[in-house]
């Protein structure tokens, strides 16, 4: 990564920052390179499969507000359908659009080893 990108500024004011952008993608892009496939996955661009899984900062790694699977929102936060207000209560992860028929199957792809054949 040092050798493409350079080093990081010691003294600059978005140090970590530049730090940890360049370790996630250590550990996203050099696996996707290394098995062939970098320009189908890893970033979010159009084109490229995407699943992302959407949390609000306070409640990081504990309850998603959204999960998307392959461009299709699969789960969110929804509350009572019946509601007549538009924050309904209990608000709970329920399945949506994408997580029913072959909506997954359509916009996703399966690797695996030639040996599976």
């Amino acid at each position: 990564m040092k050798l493409q990108r350079g080093s990081i500024d010691p003294g600059g004011p978005n140090n970590d920052n530049l730090r940890i952008k360049r370790y996630i993608a250590k550990y996203t892009i050099n696996p996707a390179i290394a098995n062939g496939f970098s320009e189908y996955v890893v970033s979010v661009e159009v084109g490229k499969l995407a699943d992302l899984v959407l949390w609000k900062p306070s409640f990081f790694g504990a309850k998603p507000e959204m999960i998307v699977k392959g461009g299709a929102v699969a789960w969110a936060n929804m509350g009572d359908p019946n509601a007549s207000i538009p924050t309904p209560e209990p608000v709970m992860m329920r399945p949506m659009f994408g997580a029913y028929g072959k909506v997954g199957s359509a916009h996703s792809i399966d690797f695996f080893s030639a040996r599976q054949l």
